[in-house]
């Protein structure tokens, strides 16, 4: 390292310095407002739907009609808010992310939040008119009849599979919640997510040779890519003691790099905790439309560092992850155990994948005409057939793309496979269970979509998807939906 790069990276050190503190001070500022408002509001939201629920019980079907429609729309109403204000907040996040990444010299990552701000622009406009047009109200009320629809659905379904047990069927009815006015189906749910150490992998050989850009993936200026489409990894530096740094600056990074490894110590991880955090809760909204609470282990705040969980990884194998061997690979690292329960829905996020954004893992999928006859639930209505596969671990792994707006559904699109669901017949991008690929034969474009999107504004589960996620449930996961026996095993080694 010469002279003239050492006061290069020592100047881009400080001032780079400087934008990690702006750009942590923005984030602390709208996470606050952020949760704030999202608390308030799920906080109403909720004493909405405790009322319409016991309207639906106890004051017949006239009842249950005005408030789908008076607190239903009410509802609806206040997401369409919520979703303003997570809008607003996402554009002054952004606004912040730019700033930083250009006083790290990330020109790259400066032009690509840019274009994010005006991504988050087209949406804010999308929302202000839904909001202003009653969409969202309507919305609210279409809702509302669904899950009151669902819950009847469910209770039905449960009545007529497990009445020949009456002491099975009285335990799932309490564990669901069918005897109170709140029901669902509280579902475990584990994420870890992938990291690189330098002390088990080269990473600076790796940088070296091109395989990943140092770099790019801590948000420094770099000199070998000017690629905008970027994955929000983290890079951060530990020190003697083993304590990571909260942040990595040039100095650091290229001390690290230049001197092969042997100056400093860094880790890299797949996805930042905000990151995490988006995936996540995308995940738990959209699947209690399925009637399905997603409770995730760190309560679901992990943007809070350092509490994210990791999987720790070392080869060129698992840094490009083939997704192939995802059942094999749960089973081999000791994260599943050939025993264990699939009532924990375990996620990982991966790096990079050979093919595509996720997989999943320990289910056997039939479509079309090949799902027919369908023995393990001959009433779906989706011509798919889910099965579950005990030959290979269950559970997810996923990758983040740019830019997030449009990839953070990939979480809840995997956990749809893992509980059931297929690519088979959802055309639309509104369908969250949609794919790009060019084997599933999907459209694009279905003539509902443009209603679909001035209801919801984004892509959802649907219906249909629902009721036939609980046919799946009670055919081959009924043990979850049952009290775990006591010899039952863990579902995650750490």
């Amino acid at each position: 390292m010469g002279f003239l790069s050492d006061i290069g990276n020592a100047v881009s050190s400080a001032v780079g310095a400087v934008g990690d503190a702006v750009e942590g001070a923005v984030d602390a500022v709208t996470n606050t407002v952020r949760d704030l408002v999202d608390t308030a509001i799920d906080g109403i939201q909720g004493g909405l739907g405790w009322v319409n629920d016991w309207l639906c019980r106890n004051a017949g079907s006239a009842g249950c009609r005005i408030g789908n429609i008076v607190l239903g729309g009410l509802s609806g109403w206040l997401e369409g808010f919520q979703d303003i204000v997570d809008k607003v907040l996402d554009i002054i996040g952004l606004l912040g992310g730019a700033l930083g990444a250009l006083l790290r010299g990330d020109i790259a990552g400066f032009f690509g939040k840019l274009l994010e701000i005006f991504i988050d622009g087209v949406l804010l406009v999308i929302a202000l008119v839904r909001l202003l047009s009653l969409g969202t109200f309507f919305g609210g009320i279409r809702d509302a009849w669904r899950e009151e629809d669902l819950r009847r659905f469910v209770e039905d379904l449960i009545n007529q599979r497990f009445s020949p047990d009456p002491q099975k069927l009285a335990r799932i009815r309490e564990r669901l919640g069918l005897n109170d006015t709140t029901w669902g189906f509280q579902m475990e749910a584990t994420h870890r997510v992938f990291r690189l150490d330098s002390a088990t992998a080269p990473l600076w050989q790796w940088h070296q040779n091109g395989t990943i850009d140092l770099y790019a993936m801590a948000g420094l200026t770099s000199f070998s890519s000017f690629d905008f489409r970027r994955s929000r990894t983290l890079v951060r530096s530990l020190n003697d003691s083993g304590t990571e740094s909260s942040s990595i600056s040039r100095w650091t990074l290229a001390h690290y790099i230049d001197s092969d490894g042997r100056n400093g110590r860094i880790r890299v991880y797949a996805l930042t905790p905000r990151a995490i955090k988006d995936f996540v809760q995308v995940a738990i909204q959209k699947f209690k439309k399925l009637g399905i609470r997603l409770n995730w282990d760190q309560g679901g705040r992990f943007e809070l560092w350092p509490s994210i969980a990791v999987h720790d990884i070392a080869t060129l194998e698992e840094l490009t992850f083939d997704r192939v061997c995802l059942g094999s690979y749960l089973f081999s690292e000791g994260l599943r155990i050939r025993s264990g329960s699939q009532c924990n829905m375990l996620a990982l996020a991966a790096f990079r994948l050979v093919e595509g954004l996720g997989a999943t893992s320990g289910r056997s999928i039939r479509e079309g005409s090949d799902a027919t006859p369908c023995a393990t639930t001959p009433d779906r209505d989706d011509g798919c057939c889910m099965s579950i596969n005990s030959a290979a671990g269950p559970g997810i792994i996923y990758r983040d793309e740019w830019p997030a707006q449009f990839m953070r559904y990939v979480l809840a699109h995997e956990g749809g496979h893992y509980v059931g669901l297929c690519h088979f017949g959802h055309d639309g991008f509104q369908n969250i269970m949609f794919t790009p690929a060019d084997k599933a034969g999907l459209s694009y474009w279905d003539s509902w979509l443009p209603w679909q999107f001035y209801l919801d504004n984004e892509p959802n589960f649907s219906h249909s998807d629902a009721k036939n996620v609980w046919r799946f449930l009670v055919a081959e996961m009924a043990i979850c939906l049952d009290e775990w026996p006591a010899n039952e095993p863990g579902p995650v080694i750490m």
